[in-house]
């Protein structure tokens, strides 16, 4: 599955857990890629993934276990262009900041999620941009200036929203509970809320005989 923004385009090929399968991934790209590799380590070898590189990658950005292993190997063949960084996140981010339009970003590990995802699907979910870890989406400005615009959290609106609800209901029920014990009627305060109380007859004034 891909994606596109501003003449990058996002590939998600978590299902790449092994080397063998996320060479196929290399191989189907036509663009210069940012490649986002590295995960738990099943003791794979990582020689033929790197040679599949053939001049497609301009980028390698390891996460995970592997990542040692990972850029020790891609050295051994002469590729020097690694970048590790210590979150999904953070390497998200870097592909965003460093990726130009023409260029693609791929999610091809050739390595399995364990130990920092539940699942593939979960690590491709992220990698999609649906997650509340993901702060911005790269975009141009004049010039060709690469900027970061604000990403919109939704889940944050969603919690602010909550605690807004809650503090009214807290707020309700302290209300309820002072006006049951002085006067009887849990919803005293609200029947009496819009009403002006009249001093010389001592009653609100929709009682007032006046």
């Amino acid at each position: 599955m891909s994606r596109k923004k501003r003449g990058v385009r996002f590939y998600n090929d978590s299902k790449g857990t092994n080397p063998d399968a996320a060479i196929k991934g290399i191989q189907a790209m036509n663009r210069p890629t940012l490649l986002i590799g590295g995960g738990y380590d099943k003791q794979s070898e990582y020689d033929e993934w790197i040679e599949a590189f053939d001049g497609k990658v301009k980028e390698l950005v390891l996460i995970g276990q592997t990542a040692d292993k990972i850029e020790a190997c891609a050295k051994k063949h002469g590729f020097n262009n690694v970048v590790k960084k210590e979150t999904f996140e953070d390497a998200i981010t870097y592909c965003y900041d460093h990726a130009v339009s023409g260029d693609a970003v791929l999610l091809s590990p050739a390595c399995a999620s364990w130990g920092m995802f539940p699942n593939y699907e979960e690590r491709g979910r992220i990698f999609k941009g649906n997650s509340k870890w993901i702060r911005g989406v790269m975009h141009f400005g004049k010039e060709g200036e690469k900027k970061t615009a604000a990403y919109f959290d939704y889940n944050l609106l969603f919690i602010v929203i909550f605690l807004l609800c809650f503090g009214l209901v807290m707020l309700y029920s302290s209300s309820a509970y002072t006006s049951a014990n002085k006067y009887g009627d849990s919803a005293y305060y609200l029947k009496t809320a819009d009403k002006k109380y009249c001093d010389r007859c001592g009653v609100y004034v929709s009682d007032c005989k006046d």
